[in-house]
């Protein structure tokens, strides 16, 4: 842990940070900014605050990031950048392998999040259990939950469709932006994220 203050992996920052850049909504100086040297770059697994994520998200937002920005990026998740868990998910031999491996080792990713997986019948129902400071963090919210729908996606090889998806907080966009990237109706307001 880095000053106690909650840590995640470096995947996640590289990730976010590539994905923003396509979009034009992150600079090089940005990662100079949190003191991170070009000539040094991180490996995937390496530690790094929370807070840097929570940086390059206020800086996107400062730059005109559309309101669906978590939605839109988490879809684009990258096969290169996974990290430790997400590689160990992909070589599991059932999808519910790789759910059991995602909440069991969450924590790895990210010290502020969490899975609960709940299993009736044929359906699983996951709840994403986010503590400070990324639970007060709509778009972060959003990319975590639209992230795990991509990875499932793309280890199943199958357009997974959850059944429904709720979030804590209020809508930051459309109705419709929603309901393109997960193809379900979301209720806003809920006790927890979560997608069934």
């Amino acid at each position: 842990m880095l000053d106690h203050a909650p840590s995640a992996t470096a995947s996640l920052l590289l990730d976010l940070y590539q994905s923003l850049r396509q979009l034009q909504l992150a600079e090089p100086a940005d990662l100079a900014g949190l003191g991170l040297a070009p000539e040094r770059p991180l490996t995937l697994e390496a530690r790094i605050p929370v807070a840097w994520l929570l940086r390059l998200w206020q800086l996107a937002a400062e730059r005109g990031a559309p309101a669906d920005i978590g939605l839109l990026l988490g879809q684009r998740r990258g096969l290169g950048t996974r990290g430790p868990v997400a590689n160990m998910a992909a070589m599991s031999a059932t999808i519910g392998e790789a759910l059991d491996l995602f909440s069991r080792h969450s924590p790895v990713m990210s010290e502020c999040e969490n899975l609960r997986v709940e299993r009736e019948g044929e359906r699983v129902r996951i709840a994403f259990l986010f503590t400070a400071p990324l639970a007060d963090h709509p778009p972060a919210c959003e990319y975590s939950l639209s992230s795990a729908l991509c990875w499932g996606r793309q280890m199943s090889g199958v357009r997974l469709l959850p059944l429904r998806v709720g979030f804590r907080h209020a809508p930051l966009a459309a109705q419709a932006s929603y309901r393109r990237v997960l193809g379900c109706p979301v209720r806003f307001g809920e006790p927890l994220g979560c997608e069934q």
